[in-house]
C-alpha cells in the first residue's frame, strides 16, 4: 500500500473518531432549552402573533382554568 494511501486512511479514521466523540458529547450533555430560551428563538424566528402564541402555551400549561379554545383567554 502506498505512503498517501494509508495516510488518507489514518486521517480518515482519526476523522470518524472525532465526529463519533462528538456525537456522544451531545447524547450525553443535551439540556432541554427552558421556556424563556424557546420564546426568545421563537422571537426571532416567527412573527410576533407566533411568538405571542407560543408563549401563551408554555406557561398556560399548569394553569387550570386555562382552555385554549376560548379566543379571550383565562
Amino acid at each position: 500500500m502506498s505512503k498517501v494511501k494509508e495516510q488518507m486512511m489514518i486521517e480518515q479514521e482519526e476523522r470518524f473518531k472525532l465526529d463519533l466523540n462528538y456525537q456522544e458529547w451531545l447524547r450525553d450533555n443535551y439540556r432541554r432549552p427552558n421556556e424563556l430560551e424557546i420564546i426568545k428563538m421563537a422571537k426571532e424566528m416567527a412573527s410576533p402573533k407566533v411568538a405571542t402564541e407560543i408563549f401563551w402555551i408554555l406557561f398556560a400549561e399548569n394553569c387550570i382554568d386555562y382552555n385554549p379554545n376560548i379566543d379571550k383567554g383565562a
